[in-house]
């Protein structure tokens, strides 16, 4: 390890990021989730629609989608996974981590740190009583100064206070 290949390696890993996310902003991809999102919707509830009255006829077509989803499902994975090990690179540093007391941060650790396990954002969001938009922000913002860690399980999402 040199300081030659630290610049070396993350003149590449810059470069990489900055033309995955350009492309990413060309396509139209970010845009892109909201459509993704409501046809999800629409399909899981068309299907249970199709389940509950016993019209079987579109199976075959419903688990080419389910398929075709676990596809692209599989290819985005690891590029998630990545980015999420990469966005908390400002957590491998000691940063001021002052916490005013009584504040909404505070009360996000207190809770976090009085429960057994990582707490959702739902739940963090009832103890410090602010809006979703809001809490959004607020978990982020820490998760950026390394106050908190995120955990992933399918489609749930965690937080955890940093050690």
């Amino acid at each position: 390890m040199s300081r030659d290949n630290l610049r070396s390696t993350l003149g590449a890993v810059e470069a990489a990021l900055e033309h995955l996310a350009t492309a990413l902003n060309k396509g139209g991809f970010e845009a892109g989730s909201r459509s993704y999102t409501r046809m999800s919707e629409i399909v899981v509830g068309q299907r249970m629609w199709a389940i509950e009255y016993g019209i079987d006829e579109f199976d075959d077509r419903f688990q080419r989608v389910a398929d075709l989803a676990m596809e692209v499902h599989r290819q985005l994975v690891p590029y998630v996974e990545a980015m999420d090990r990469l966005r908390m690179l400002p957590a491998l540093v000691p940063l001021d981590r002052g916490v005013q007391p009584g504040s909404a941060e505070a009360k996000i650790l207190d809770a976090i740190n009085a429960a057994s396990r990582p707490q959702s954002a739902t739940r963090l969001r009832s103890v410090v009583g602010v809006s979703s938009t809001q809490m959004r922000k607020l978990l982020t913002a820490m998760v950026d100064r390394g106050l908190l860690v995120v955990f992933t399980a399918g489609s749930r999402t965690c937080y955890g206070a940093a050690q």
